[in-house]
């Protein structure tokens, strides 16, 4: 489950909310994902757990300019334009993939840093 606030988000607009994920304040987390893909909602259920802060965007939910803009958007950062596309601090990872996702966010060593 997600915070009580979660709803369609406008491009740019911040998804997490202070009650439910904790800042971690170090590495921004961008999601760009799809509200009908599961590994999506592995993806966000699993950075929530770890109390990670993130950003999200369902674009299959956006529309007209506002979804061309986002898909050109994820494509200066995945070519393919595939679903979840992660942009951590520098790095980007393409799908739900624990261990790039780990190290990423520097839990490499399966401790969760502050």
């Amino acid at each position: 489950d997600y915070c009580t606030e979660d709803r369609q988000l406008k491009a740019g607009e911040v998804a997490s909310c202070a009650g439910c994920w904790s800042m971690n304040g170090k590495i921004r987390v961008e999601l760009y994902t799809l509200r009908s893909c599961v590994h999506c909602k592995a993806l966000r259920d699993f950075l929530a757990g770890r109390q990670v802060a993130f950003d999200y965007v369902d674009v299959d939910l956006l529309q007209g300019q506002e979804k061309k803009e986002i898909l050109q958007e994820v494509r200066k950062y995945n070519a393919r334009c595939s679903f979840p596309t992660s942009v951590i601090g520098d790095r980007v990872v393409v799908g739900f993939r624990k261990e790039e996702l780990q190290e990423a966010l520097h839990f490499a060593d399966g401790i969760e840093h502050d």
